[in-house]
């Protein structure tokens, strides 16, 4: 985040600002989002969730799995489940 706000000659606080009224996230909030949307493009490839989350570079499998719930109501592991499911019911 500085090295932005240092470019474009603002603070943090007020690149943070105008971040969110902007996107309506905060910057983690959306970087989560991002993250986790590739998450879901991961697992639907056949990567195993824990695979998924030290390619995202996660701390650990349990921040990636609290995040992954916490954004989809799921877990990865049902998320890739069900999205397997679906793959296999088209081909069908």
């Amino acid at each position: 985040m500085s090295d932005i706000a240092n470019k474009f000659f603002v603070s943090e606080s007020t690149l943070r600002s105008k971040f969110k009224k902007e996107t309506g996230l905060s910057v983690i909030e959306y970087i989560n989002k991002r993250k986790i949307n590739e998450a879901k493009l991961l697992l639907r490839s056949g990567l195993s969730p824990l695979e998924v989350s030290g390619t995202l570079d996660y701390y650990d499998y349990s921040h990636f799995y609290k995040t992954f719930k916490k954004f989809t109501g799921i877990s990865p592991k049902d998320y890739q489940f069900s999205t397997n499911l679906l793959d296999k019911e088209k081909i069908i």
